[in-house]
């Protein structure tokens, strides 16, 4: 005879019990909003998700779901900010009409776990059959990865729980869903950059004013970069470590405006952003004396310093020595 598996784990109403299961488990799947469980999405879009769940002729009366994903991959929008402050993760998809126990979000390394515990009280809402939404929830795409694809899990085990159900059936027993439990595999699209900073900067003096790298993904993306042509600023950008230089003419004062252009090699796409520029000039002195001289004990009134400055961008009345 074989021998019998038994797991204990710890429910819902709390107590101890063993699990052995003959019928067909239920089945959950973490998916898009219109069933997709494999799709691509675009650099910025919001992308509304769901847990589905079939009871295989079960009747549910409660279940603890665990969905993870990467947290430079994807941001989540809760559905809202409770008193405290703390982010709400998931929308109850009615399934149950229940009483949410649990609905939080935790953040471990570069992943995310957010977790869901709800329970209808030991009396079922649909009928024999009960499959349907469970819970609904959003994220934003923020940037790709190195992988051609990445993916939105519903974790087995989760830190105090393991995702589970429990019937009107069986009370007391937690049951497993059907193995292994699915996951949502998005290949993620599009390309972008985050916008340039606006510069001031100083005529005749050359200046490191920021490196591209920090604007896109230079990880996972390979990017080329051009600018627009300024004759009074000229302008590089350094093929190893795409730091950009400005000189500024001497004499040029005022503002100027540069746009820059990333080209996404692997797919030919390409964004851009104008940089606006503003040129000052640092005050000057010019032909003033080494030496002057006048008679002890006399007072010298004859230096005015205003003959003696300039400034491209301010009146020689505005300059405090």
């Amino acid at each position: 005879m074989s021998p019998i598996k038994i797991i204990w784990g710890l429910v819902l109403c709390g107590c101890l019990v063993s699990v052995s299961s003959v019928e067909a488990a239920a089945r959950a799947e973490v998916r898009r909003a219109d069933g997709e469980t494999a799709f691509s999405a675009e650099l910025g879009s919001i992308v509304d998700m769901e847990v589905f769940i079939d009871g295989n002729g079960q009747e549910l009366t409660g279940y603890s779901l665990f969905i993870s994903y990467d947290a430079q991959v994807f941001s989540l929008i809760p559905v809202e900010v409770d008193a405290s402050g703390v982010e709400v993760p998931f929308q109850s998809g009615q399934l149950l009409g229940g009483i949410p126990l649990v609905n939080s979000i935790e953040e471990v390394g570069n992943r995310v776990y957010l977790s869901y515990i709800e329970a209808a009280g030991g009396t079922a809402r649909g009928g024999a059959d009960q499959r349907g939404v469970a819970v609904r929830f959003q994220l934003r795409v923020m940037r790709r990865t190195s992988e051609p694809t990445v993916a939105v899990r519903l974790e087995e085990h989760g830190h105090n729980f393991r995702s589970h159900y429990v019937t009107i059936e069986n009370p007391g027993l937690e049951k497993f869903f059907v193995q292994p439990l699915g996951a949502a595999v998005i290949k993620v699209t599009g390309f972008r950059i985050d916008p340039l900073p606006d510069l001031t900067i100083i005529e005749g003096e050359t200046a490191l004013v920021f490196d591209l790298d920090a604007y896109t993904d230079s990880a996972t993306t390979d990017v080329l970069w051009t600018h627009s042509r300024l004759s009074e600023i000229p302008t590089t950008i350094d093929l190893n470590t795409r730091e950009v230089t400005m000189s500024p003419v001497v004499g040029l004062v005022g503002q100027r405006a540069m746009i820059f252009t990333a080209l996404e090699v692997a797919e030919g796409l390409t964004a851009s952003d104008t940089v606006r520029i503003e040129v000052l000039s640092k005050p000057r002195i010019v032909d003033f004396p080494d030496t002057i001289r006048f008679e002890e004990d006399q007072l010298y009134r004859a230096l005015d310093f205003d003959a003696y400055t300039e400034d491209l961008d301010h009146a020689v009345a505005d300059l405090v020595w």
